[in-house]
């Protein structure tokens, strides 16, 4: 009997053993919940990708460097056990804050069993060009403007869960028990005009895997619309999603057109509303050769280009540049004001917002 009980004490001593000391990448909690998690993020190492969920929306999707091999970087579900601004690389002895550091300049630590949040973590490099590969020793890299982004948004305690799975993120997140927001569906019958090469997906999620083709610029039929920013449309070789990205409903009108311009006019490189600004008219006569909605399509000295008009052009921020140093936005380029025929005045705008600036408001 004493030698069974010795026995079956060194078995259950063995087996504890080997739990503690497995290797760290086979831990994997349970993670079910009813509730939207107020914040969310999921590594899938077979693209080296990062999605962040916030409320249970997916918000954003980054590029990532992981492990050079499957095993270096941990699978499961973890916690951000720190937040460290400027971690000191102490295997080389490179101060936190050095260009040199590899771990960048933002780190938020995993607490991956029998590490404490030491070390595996999400940090930024000191090799941008690592990002999207299996370069890291097993954490997971970032673009270090990403990085700083995302380490303003999630708090310790945020769930991680990583993983490798031919899967969108939406997926991912449902068959792990983490509640998601589905994007809704609504039934239409709309012509949208393209006014670039659009990528074709077999889903309305912009994954790899999903992708079956591309279509050219052209006037396309859609019959379904999501509220996140997809259309499903009619293809010759099938139905398929593309993003509302460099799309506008309606279909090209060609038509020549006489337009009375009564104030300054922006200039647009295409009829979006989230096109960049290239330039603006003064008060003069232009000719329009096809129009879209309340765009036109103009001839101008140095080129095509679009312009949006209504009924009350002159009070549309939109259409107008003599507000241009009443606004604020991010990110300056410039754009030129066209009077008699000659280039006027230079302008600084923030592109992408319709948001000017004159060039002396600038430091």
């Amino acid at each position: 009997m004493g030698k069974n009980r010795l026995f079956f004490l060194l078995i259950i001593c063995i087996v504890f053993l080997l739990a503690i000391l497995a290797p760290s990448h086979i831990y994997a909690t349970e993670a079910k919940t009813s509730k939207f998690m107020p914040h969310l993020l999921i590594i899938n190492k077979a693209v080296n990708e990062l999605a962040y969920f916030k409320d249970g929306k997916l918000e954003k999707v980054f590029p990532v460097g992981t492990g050079k091999s499957r095993k270096l970087t941990p699978e499961g579900t973890f916690t951000i056990a720190n937040k460290i601004k400027n971690r000191p690389y102490y295997k080389e002895k490179i101060p936190g804050g050095s260009p040199r550091n590899p771990l960048g300049d933002r780190w938020m630590g995993l607490d991956v069993p029998g590490t404490w949040g030491q070390t595996y973590g999400i940090h930024g490099t000191n090799n941008e060009k690592s990002i999207g590969k299996y370069s890291s020793a097993g954490c997971i890299r970032m673009h270090n403007a990403d990085v700083r982004w995302l380490f303003e948004q999630v708090p310790v305690g945020t769930t991680v869960h990583i993983t490798y799975a031919d899967k969108d993120f939406l997926t991912i997140a449902q068959e792990n028990g983490f509640k998601v927001k589905l994007p809704k569906v609504e039934k239409v019958d709309k012509k949208v005009t393209l006014f670039a090469e659009k990528t074709l997906y077999k889903k309305a999620v912009d994954y790899k895997s999903y992708i079956v083709g591309k279509i050219a610029p052209q006037t396309v039929t859609a019959f379904e619309e999501t509220d996140h920013g997809w259309y499903r449309i009619y293809t010759w070789f099938g139905d398929a999603w593309i993003s509302k990205s460099n799309t506008i409903e309606g279909q090209l009108e060609k038509k020549e057109k006489k337009i009375t311009l009564s104030s300054n006019t922006l200039l647009y490189s295409s009829p979006t509303i989230t096109a960049v600004s290239i330039g603006a008219l003064s008060p003069q006569t232009v000719t329009s050769f096809e129009r879209i909605g309340n765009w036109h399509h103009i001839y101008t000295w140095f080129g095509d280009a679009w312009i949006y008009v209504n009924e009350k052009v002159s009070d549309s921020p939109m259409a107008t540049a003599e507000n241009a140093s009443k606004m604020r936005c991010q990110g300056f380029s410039k754009f030129f004001c066209i009077e008699n025929g000659q280039q006027n005045k230079i302008y600084s705008y923030k592109s992408r917002k319709h948001h000017l600036f004159s060039n002396d408001a600038l430091h």
